[in-house]
């Protein structure tokens, strides 16, 4: 297996941070994220050589743990590295769906540097609509300002309408119902 071949041969060849890399590479393309042998790769290979994608490695292993907070911390470390806007942007969106339940403010921060990193994306735009709505059912909410909350979230689709016209038919439905 490949967990066999590359604990067999790890200790000759870690110090070499292309071998690490490919094997970082290959265990994930395998979805071989519980192996010990990949998990100690992927921080050799980070401390070696920090890149975004190293980063990003550590980030999807500690989120795959449930660790959020050092996911978060990678990921945010990934995205300053990222060369393109694009790639800052996914991984600023990234962060954000981590802490969408948790911390509401911050996950919006992070959507708000998705956009402006990426403004022909539109999915920044999607999740902030739902999360504008979501605290609307909860208590001590008056019904005005549930109203207002929905006004918001549909503002909000208008703004993915604009950034991807793809997302257009997903925006009207949702506006839709967000307006009754």
């Amino acid at each position: 297996s490949l967990d066999e071949y590359y604990t067999k041969n790890y200790e000759a060849n870690k110090a070499k941070t292309w071998w690490l890399a490919a094997l970082v590479d290959v265990m994930f393309k395998n979805k071989c994220y519980t192996s010990l042998v990949v998990q100690k790769a992927a921080k050799d290979l980070h401390e070696i050589k920090p890149t975004a994608q190293s980063a990003f490695y550590l980030g999807s292993l500690a989120q795959r743990m449930n660790k959020k907070e050092e996911a978060v911390a990678y990921y945010d470390q990934s995205a300053k590295l990222e060369k393109t806007a694009e790639k800052k942007a996914d991984r600023y969106y990234t962060i954000a769906t981590l802490l969408r339940g948790s911390d509401a403010k911050q996950a919006k921060e992070y959507l708000l540097r998705s956009a402006q990193m990426n403004p022909k994306s539109g999915k920044p735009y999607l999740l902030l609509a739902e999360m504008y709505i979501s605290p609307g059912s909860e208590c001590g909410f008056t019904p005005f300002e549930k109203k207002a909350l929905y006004w918001l979230a549909a503002e909000t689709l208008k703004k993915a309408e604009a950034a991807e016209a793809k997302y257009k038919p997903t925006a009207a439905d949702m506006a839709e119902r967000y307006h009754k």
